[in-house]
């Protein structure tokens, strides 16, 4: 079994964003018995959660941007204010990163998004945060939100 320094394992769990990735590599942790990744890999959770709701985290900020303009489309000629509500509590439940990453794994055939391409308002989809933010997630994530965007790779 390989053994890692402090700051390899720090590394490891900083140039992960999405919290399912983190939350795997605390789970191979416990399992191999290694406390001090562990310990990181939980502070680095904390530290995710904790950005995003101080208004720290670039995508997070973004993605609340595009809710908030998917929100306006919504209402256009609604009698009151619609509200995404699934999108806000998977954001809080998961983080604005792992929420976009699920999003992209998930069948394109949205009623957000058709709602979104009918009324030529694509600059409000969740996947410009994806374009606006790539170094967040992997090459087969961004390609994906260009596809749906039709965005010309």
């Amino acid at each position: 079994m390989k053994t890692y320094t402090t700051e390899q394992i720090q590394s490891m769990f900083d140039e992960r964003h999405g919290t399912k990735e983190i939350k795997r590599l605390i789970s191979n942790a416990r399992r191999l018995g290694n406390e001090e990744a562990v310990r990181i890999g939980e502070e680095r959770l904390a530290r995710l959660f904790q950005e995003e709701k101080a208004g720290q985290s670039a995508v997070y900020n973004a993605l609340m941007k595009q809710v908030e303009a998917y929100e306006a489309v919504l209402s256009q000629g609604a009698p009151k204010k619609q509200i995404a509500t699934y999108s806000r509590q998977k954001i809080a439940r998961v983080g604005a990163v792992q929420m976009l990453k699920d999003l992209l794994a998930r069948d394109p055939d949205t009623i957000g998004l058709n709602k979104l391409r009918e009324t030529g308002n694509l600059q409000a989809a969740y996947e410009q945060v994806v374009i606006e933010h790539q170094q967040f997630f992997r090459p087969k994530e961004i390609a994906e939100a260009k596809r749906r965007l039709g965005i010309s790779q």
